[in-house]
């Protein structure tokens, strides 16, 4: 177990002291937002960073708003502490994006404690705009924004941040994506000085800490990998450029050109009724694996 303390006064748990101060470093050069490294905890992943915060903020009964179609574990994590996941339709006229009627709508059934948006999202690819989040800024219900996919964009500009937006946003974000770096499980949140204890108090009795080995990796990634991620991503842009155009070709709907991650969200009703069982024949007879969206929506 790791004991005692890496920076100034705060418990090694949190994460190196290197680390968040990289990670802190990365805000203020990217963003252009000042984020002391204390309000930075490092997790099991970004999945490690949704099942302590949503054990710190939910309590059971409280509702959750997901966008749907979605990244289905954001419901599992809200199940797991007695929340109660609200999957909100999104279609591809809103470009498959929460947008502020949608959720205006379910604020009104009352009890909302918090609001999910990824951006770039899983799967759709879709960037939710600005907008909408200045609009979260000034409802009660707490934003939980899932950067994961930041620095995936085929569209240029460099992005925005939740905490340029709002300071008390609660912002997660990990290495997996981008930096290629699932195996190592290296995450992180930044949160408001008071949940820190808080979180800190869940993670040390359900994770103990991140590999340490893993996190000096994250800090060479951070201060080095630049230069490998923009050409990770040149190689996605060409991907997902082809993609769109052959998948429109042979005769798939992509109503809504994705405009970040790496994800294609197509429509196939008008070719086989059944999502799953056409790509399971997909996969049998073509080689090619697929999920499908049937999967990705709540029912």
């Amino acid at each position: 177990m790791l004991s005692g303390t890496d920076g100034p006064t705060t418990p090694t748990s949190l994460g190196l002291w290197e680390l968040r101060e990289a990670v802190a470093e990365r805000y203020e050069s990217r963003y252009g937002v000042s984020i002391s490294p204390e309000r930075i905890i490092v997790t099991a992943g970004a999945s490690g960073a949704f099942l302590l915060l949503f054990g710190v903020l939910f309590d059971p009964g409280n509702r959750v708003l997901l966008s749907d179609p979605g990244y289905p574990c954001y419901a599992n994590f809200a199940r797991f502490v007695g929340a109660e996941p609200v999957s909100v339709p999104v279609e591809a006229d809103d470009d498959f994006a929460l947008t502020p009627d949608r959720i205006a709508r379910e604020l009104e059934n009352g009890n909302v404690r918090g609001v999910v948006i990824s951006s770039p999202a899983n799967p759709t690819g879709t960037v939710t705009p600005r907008e909408t989040y200045e609009w979260l800024a000034e409802q009660a219900p707490t934003l939980i924004s899932d950067e994961i996919y930041h620095g995936l964009r085929y569209n240029g500009g460099r992005g925005f941040t939740a905490l340029e937006i709002n300071d008390e946003a609660l912002v997660i974000d990990g290495l997996s994506k981008r930096h290629a770096m699932t195996g190592m499980r290296v995450g992180w949140m930044v949160v408001p000085d008071h949940l820190v204890r808080a979180v800190n108090k869940i993670s040390q009795n359900l994770f103990i800490s991140v590999g340490s080995v893993s996190q000096h990796a994250a800090v060479a990634a951070l201060r080095e990998g630049d230069p490998d991620v923009e050409r990770m991503i040149d190689i996605y842009r060409r991907r997902h450029d082809y993609l769109v155009g052959a998948l429109r070709e042979i005769g798939f709907k992509v109503e809504v050109v994705p405009q970040g991650a790496f994800y294609v969200f197509a429509r196939m009703s008008h070719l086989h009724p059944d999502s799953c069982e056409f790509c399971l024949k997909m996969l049998e007879e073509a080689g090619v694996a697929a999920t499908p969206g049937d999967w990705l929506r709540e029912s």
